[in-house]
């Protein structure tokens, strides 16, 4: 059984994603078996770490409506069965997130998120034709923190 706690976060964020403007079909259900789905990167970000950080939650649930959106259900094997998809769903997720929060001003986050996404440019998994898209949402925020 999921907390309470979690299922009216997951309520509240997605609704106000959606009246930001953004897609956010996301049960509490498949937030959680989302944070328990196995990565092809081997890592896990915490379900309570995630819920207790507005911005990671935004982007967990904006990559889940990605992904859903692609068709593919969610479910513990999601993230290894929809790659290369779910590097893509997870970029999605990082523009939205990105964008909440330089909207919001809160330029000390989009400078550490834009550190993280210059990283991915030497990750090994990042599938091909995706370091443009990565290029582009560099560009698109670095304005933000100059």
């Amino acid at each position: 059984m999921l907390p309470r706690e979690v299922e009216e976060r997951v309520r509240e964020v997605c609704g106000e994603l959606r009246r930001r403007g953004f897609d956010c079909d996301v049960s509490p259900e498949e937030f959680a078996a989302y944070m328990e789905a196995d990565t092809y990167t081997g890592d896990r970000a915490g379900l309570w770490g995630v819920v207790g950080n507005r911005y990671l939650l935004i982007h967990e649930l904006a990559e889940i409506s990605a992904l859903k959106r692609m068709g593919y259900r969610v479910d513990r094997g999601v993230l290894r069965r929809a790659y290369p998809d779910s590097y893509r769903a997870h970029l999605e997720a990082m523009d939205v997130e990105l964008r909440v929060a330089a909207e919001e001003g809160d330029l000390g986050w989009v400078e550490a998120r834009l550190r993280d996404l210059a990283g991915y440019l030497s990750d090994p998994l990042l599938p091909e034709g995706l370091a443009e898209e990565v290029g582009r949402l560099l560009r698109k925020y670095s304005g933000y923190v100059r």
